[in-house]
């Protein structure tokens, strides 16, 4: 089992100030990701057997600001990533959350350099590589090998160390630790200690960042983890909701939520571009009657056809 891959300073971007957008998908989930890399879900209450679909897209005009790490953050503090010879996938299940089911999708070269055999993938079982990790830990490796990376790079300048510094090598390994920090890593429990698996961020001429991660999983482990990524696959119509405007739509939810008391909301939307936003009291269904709700008509539908 090996993973090694060269990261880009757009790779680091994406991860820590990555923007999305987000969609309702088929099954009561919701999907959010980046425009040409990412998805993410978020089970929805009350569902019912044809749920909505929704999309939302960030127009020149009115950029996302919000970071990607730090997002899928306040979903659960860990996520299970999956490595792929083509792909990297984020994804959170109620392992990690309370609820949501959360994935995220990039392309290998989205993230590393591929060219020249620098990003590699292997492993006896699909050539598939699984661990769970710590988002915020991941975010500040990812923080701390950049800055060092541009440090590196500078203090290079045109010198003979140019032509590898600001490189930002990411590796899966193991190193040996202390019997307690074996022990907390695995949960507690046991004696710990021995070799523990890492992710190492290496930059030449600095120091490395090493990301503790959990085990690899076993093949039944990653084949329901590859299983769990692709309910993105779901969605076969996006509602755009730039044309109402998401703070407004946002906001509207808020005052929903007031009126309702602790009721239930829902959401429905249309292939003809209508969007429904009611709330209920009583726990929904037959027994929660709708109490106020709103009507936007002639938002875009994609795909168009």
């Amino acid at each position: 089992m090996r993973f090694r891959g060269v990261l880009h300073a757009k790779g680091v971007q994406i991860l820590t100030r990555g923007a999305f957008v987000f969609a309702i998908a088929s099954a009561p989930t919701l999907h959010a990701g980046r425009r040409d890399a990412a998805e993410k879900t978020l089970p929805l209450a009350g569902a019912n057997a044809n749920p909505p679909k929704t999309k939302t897209t960030n127009t020149p005009k009115q950029p996302s600001k919000t970071a990607f790490l730090p997002t899928l953050e306040k979903f659960g503090r860990t996520a299970q990533l999956l490595l792929s010879p083509t792909e990297v996938h984020l994804v959170q299940t109620g392992l990690n959350t309370d609820g949501p089911h959360v994935t995220a999708r990039f392309d290998a070269a989205t993230l590393f350099v591929v060219a020249g055999g620098a990003y590699r993938v292997s492993s006896r079982h699909h050539d598939l590589i699984a661990v769970s990790l710590d988002v915020a830990l991941l975010a500040k490796a990812l923080r701390s090998a950049a800055a060092a990376a541009a440090q590196a790079a500078e203090g290079s300048g045109a010198g003979q160390q140019g032509a590898g510094a600001g490189v930002v090598d990411v590796r899966l390994t193991q190193r040996a630790v202390p019997a307690a920090t074996g022990a907390a890593a695995d949960g507690g429990g046991g004696a710990g200690g021995g070799a523990r698996p890492f992710l190492a961020f290496g930059v030449r001429g600095a120091l490395s960042q090493d990301l503790p991660v959990s085990r690899p999983f076993g093949p039944a482990e990653v084949d329901r983890l590859a299983g769990a990524k692709d309910v993105a696959e779901l969605c076969d119509y996006y509602v755009d909701l730039a044309g109402c405007g998401v703070r407004w739509l946002r906001s509207l939810c808020e005052r929903l939520r007031c009126v309702a008391g602790g009721g239930v909301g829902a959401v429905a939307t249309a292939a003809s571009g209508d969007l429904h936003v009611s709330t209920a009291a009583g726990g929904g269904g037959a027994g929660g009657a709708p109490l106020l709700g709103t009507l936007v008509q002639g938002l875009r539908v994609l795909p168009a056809s």
